[in-house]
């Protein structure tokens, strides 16, 4: 299996897809899944309109929101950067230490 599988793999699995309107609505976590998403798009489709015995279905795709409206942290930097803004001395911890977050 290739990473972008593997990642797509996982994506889908953490996600509860919908249909609404001949719409197949899906809501992942951060662009990197809705990336993944788009790339295998015409694949699920195929399928799940096979499955389902549908012939005419769109994929939608959203990323879902924290309650103040940004997007859920996915990286490491991500989640340090979010960390941070709650506890700016963490950037200095992480400076001290030497440290730097994965990318």
């Amino acid at each position: 299996m290739r990473k972008e599988e593997a990642s797509f793999a996982n994506a889908i699995l953490g996600c509860t897809p919908r249909i609404e309107d001949g719409l197949l609505k899906v809501s992942v976590v951060n662009l990197i899944q809705k990336k993944n998403f788009e790339q295998f798009n015409e694949d699920l489709l195929i399928f799940i309109k096979q499955q389902l015995g549908v012939s005419k279905l769109k994929l939608y795709i959203e990323v879902e929101k924290n309650d103040d409206g940004s997007a859920i942290p996915y990286t490491d930097k991500e989640k340090l950067l979010v960390m941070a803004k709650k506890n700016p001395e963490l950037m200095n911890l992480q400076q001290l230490l030497d440290l730097e977050p994965e990318f």
